[in-house]
């Protein structure tokens, strides 16, 4: 039984990690999108991409990278199983567990209703989703260092916390020659991560991670899912509920257009995906899951021309 778990959740955070073959299919059910030519807002919920990938023939799944036993799981009644019974394992824990995991009242009463013959479908209400934002902060040229800055906010917070716990991903994509840089700010590219209990109430602590170039227009950090213990107690764990941070990329001359676009990649299985990109299109695993311009990047268009003489005066 603990063997059938265990092969369920690695599957489970698999599909996650590949949701973009819903982009092949409808991706209206894995995906909900408002843009802007400033801000961007991706939402995505762990169940819908499940039942998108139920959907998929084999054949498109067998092409994405599945395995033909991962291909029989996906089809099978296991993965819905394995949902319904996690939240009927939850369903067991006090309002003040359900409170700290982000459930409301009226889901926890949802909740305890459970009998245990749901499907996925039924459950949309209780899925945990990520938001993910992308927000330009400034876009002007340096005519003093001669460089063209683009600077985007990225934040992403979890609503509930996750049924998996593994090795996420953030992922950041963008047009042209830019590079990741510090010169207006040393704690650029730097995120802070907001750690919460899964167990018992607890004071939230926080942690870093930096976003690092891993390709000519790619960045990326990987997010430990399960953070560390509670003190003294490891029944219980922080879990990584949301995160923010500034993103600096610049470029050498005076530039008249910038795209930029962040990814958030929950996956499982210990591998983190990796990150290919197309202009500031932004690819996961086996290039698929992949977000255009048009559908997810911010953009800088004609810069302002600032004189910028030391970091302080770019705050």
């Amino acid at each position: 039984m603990k063997q059938r778990i265990a092969i369920l959740t690695c599957i489970l955070g698999l599909l996650l990690s590949h949701g973009g073959i819903a982009g092949a299919t409808d991706h209206k059910q894995a995906l909900d999108r408002e843009s802007t030519a400033n801000t961007t807002i991706q939402v995505v919920n762990e169940y819908s991409m499940l039942m998108t990938l139920k959907e998929v023939d084999d054949a498109a799944l067998y092409s994405a990278g599945y395995t033909v036993d991962q291909i029989n799981v996906i089809k099978s009644e296991g993965v819905d199983a394995f949902v319904v019974s996690e939240l009927m394992e939850r369903a067991k824990l006090s309002d003040e567990i359900l409170f700290q995991k982000g459930y409301t009242e009226e889901e926890i009463e949802e909740l305890r209703s459970l009998d245990g013959d749901e499907s996925i479908s039924e459950l949309s209400s209780l899925a945990a989703s990520v938001t993910i934002y992308n927000s330009k902060n400034s876009f002007f040229y340096d005519s003093n260092r001669n460089l063209t800055f683009f600077v985007v906010n990225v934040t992403w917070t979890w609503n509930k916390e996750p049924i998996v716990h593994a090795t996420d991903i953030l992922g950041a994509g963008w047009a042209g020659n830019y590079q990741l840089t510090n010169y207006l700010n040393s704690y650029n590219n730097q995120f802070t991560l907001n750690c919460v209990g899964n167990g018992y109430s607890i004071a939230p602590k926080t942690a870093t991670a930096r976003l690092t170039s891993c390709n000519i227009n790619a960045g990326k950090f990987d997010i430990a899912m399960r953070h560390s213990p509670y003190p003294n107690d490891n029944d219980y764990f922080y879990w990584v509920k949301s995160g923010s941070g500034m993103v600096e990329l610049s470029i050498y001359g005076f530039n008249q257009n910038a795209e930029f676009i962040a990814k958030y990649g929950h996956t499982s299985l210990g591998i983190s995906p990796s990150i290919s990109t197309g202009g500031s299109s932004l690819s996961f695993g086996f290039n698929i899951d992949t977000f255009t311009p048009a559908s997810g990047a911010v953009y800088g268009l004609n810069p302002e021309t600032r004189y910028m003489s030391t970091a302080t005066d770019a705050q």
